[in-house]
């Protein structure tokens, strides 16, 4: 399929010609071409068919580049759904995935198996070392570029998308090894106001004008795999900053119980009515992501043996987050 892909007539269909693409469209066809299962992906209003061997093999090739009404009518109104709405659905043992382009507008839908590994193992080896050679040398070109605003601009939007993507790409492989009964947990001694700040750093390299502020005070190690910590806490913090992205945020950590140490993420504004923030590939507002962030965090922090909880009212939302500092049954 990728030499087919490769040398199909893009030009006299709906997408246009493969080096116009956009990087999202992309990246989800090569998640798409190296997956080990059946795999389709449509983009555009016209719902334009891409997909791998293994669907071709099910399926045939004729549909490539063919809008979706034109061979899967009966699937049309599912798909027309996700593009409208920004969320999934499960359909017939499938997850109808919303996809975005570099704007966050949701232009396309690709649809897998729910919850296979042999997708995140894909993800995790095909896509990732691509991806950071796009960010080094976009990277590359904003040192190089000087007061150039022409190659300025364009080298952040492509910073700025492939950080995004790669984060979504994280999120994707972790939530297909948690389906898997893959997650692993390696604990240490950690210092956990230290990773909190760590996890601010790095969310703020991507919003510089997010306004927040962090207190912290009193001994908060506890026997936590570091990894795992510094993931759920720059999701709970991105997740902040993603949705209500001009409004103050405030970070707390809480070391004054003996049991567990409290972290607490809190912004203004309140949830929309009937949100469920930790289900999977549930999200809200402007955030632009797959819907993962919020239930990776409840995983993660289950999995240490701690409990999330949210509360919005008053014009501010807060999650907090406790962590035991000792393993369950120490």
């Amino acid at each position: 399929m990728e030499a087919l892909i490769g040398g199909h007539d893009w030009a006299s269909s709906s997408l246009g010609p493969t080096e116009l693409w956009p990087p999202s469209l992309r990246t989800v066809v090569g998640i798409c071409l190296h997956a080990p299962q059946p795999m389709l992906v449509t983009w555009g209003e016209e719902l334009c068919m891409l997909f791998n061997d293994a669907w071709r093999s099910l399926h045939g090739a004729q549909a490539l580049g063919q809008p979706l009404a034109a061979h899967l009518p009966a699937k049309v109104e599912a798909f027309r759904t996700v593009l409208a709405t920004g969320l999934p659905m499960e359909r017939e043992g499938s997850g109808l995935i919303p996809v975005r382009d570099e704007k966050g507008i949701v232009r396309g839908v690709m649809v897998m198996p729910c919850a296979h590994q042999g997708i995140a193992q894909a993800i995790g080896h095909d896509l990732r070392n691509p991806l950071a050679t796009i960010l080094t040398a976009a990277q590359l070109v904003e040192r190089r570029a000087g007061d150039d605003e022409r190659l300025l601009e364009p080298a952040r939007r492509i910073i700025a998308g492939s950080e995004r993507m790669s984060r979504m790409l994280e999120q994707l492989v972790e939530y297909m090894h948690l389906q898997a009964d893959k997650l692993t947990l390696k604990r240490a001694s950690v210092d956990v106001t230290g990773v909190v700040r760590d996890a601010i750093d790095s969310v703020r390299a991507g919003a510089l004008q997010w306004p927040v502020s962090f207190e912290a005070a009193g001994d908060a190690r506890a026997e936590l795999d570091p990894e795992r910590l510094r993931q759920l806490v720059r999701n709970l913090v991105g997740n902040a900053a993603g949705h209500v992205p001009q409004a103050a945020c405030r970070v707390r950590v809480d070391s004054s119980s003996p049991a567990y140490v409290a972290v607490s993420v809190e912004n203004d504004g309140e949830l929309p009515e009937g949100v469920t923030l930790f289900e999977a590939f549930s999200s809200s507002g402007p955030a632009k992501g797959v819907g993962l962030g919020l239930y990776l965090v409840r995983a993660l922090v289950e999995a240490h043996g701690g409990t999330v909880t949210a509360q919005s009212k008053g014009g501010v939302t807060r999650v907090t987050v406790l962590l035991p500092r000792q393993p369950p049954g120490a």
